[in-house]
C-alpha cells in the first residue's frame, strides 16, 4: 500500500511528524534554508544548503518529493521567492546535488524525486539551493515554502 505525507518545508520553517501504516512508519523533518544576502553586482550564483531529514522502518522503501513552493506557479522548474506582500520575485531553485543540476521537485517538468531506503535510523538528505546571478530585486526578505512529500 502506498503512504502519501507531506510537511512544509518553507524555504523557512521546522517541523515533525511520524505517520504509520503497515508496520511502516516514517517521521520527517525540515529545516530553513536560507540563502543569507543576496548580491546584485556579484556576477555569481547565491548558492546555500538545508537538511531534510527521514527516519523510516528498517527496509522501508520511500520517495522524497518537493513541490513548486507558494510562488512556483505549479511547476518545480519555475520556483520563486516573493518580496513580502509585494510583486517582486527572485528565481531559485532545489536541486539534489551539490553540482545544482539535477533540480529537485515531484517527478515532473524534467525533475526528480529522491529515493531511499529506511535504516531505522535517521537519514539526512542535502537540499542544495541556487539563486541565479543577474537578477535585479529591491532588497528586502524574499520567501517561499516549499512542500515535502514523502511517499512509503
Amino acid at each position: 500500500m502506498k503512504h502519501i505525507k507531506s510537511i512544509t518545508l518553507a524555504a523557512v520553517i521546522l517541523l515533525g511528524v511520524t505517520f504509520e501504516a503497515w508496520g511502516a512508519s516514517c517521521t520527517v523533518s525540515s529545516g530553513t534554508l536560507n540563502f543569507g544576502g543576496y548580491n546584485m553586482l556579484s556576477g555569481s550564483p547565491l548558492d546555500a544548503n538545508g537538511t531534510i531529514s527521514v527516519n523510516c522502518t528498517l527496509s522501508a522503501p520511500y520517495t522524497v518529493s518537493l513541490d513548486a513552493g507558494i510562488n512556483g506557479a505549479g511547476n518545480p522548474n519555475n520556483r520563486k521567492l516573493r518580496l513580502s506582500a509585494t510583486a517582486y520575485y527572485l528565481s531559485y531553485n532545489l536541486y539534489r546535488e551539490t553540482g545544482r543540476s539535477t533540480v529537485w521537485g515531484d517527478g515532473t517538468s524534467g525533475t526528480y524525486t529522491q529515493a531511499g531506503t529506511g535504516t531505522g535510523a535517521l537519514q539526512n538528505l542535502t537540499v542544495y539551493g541556487r539563486i541565479p546571478a543577474g537578477a535585479s530585486v529591491p532588497s528586502g526578505v524574499y520567501n517561499d515554502t516549499i512542500t515535502v512529500t514523502v511517499t512509503y
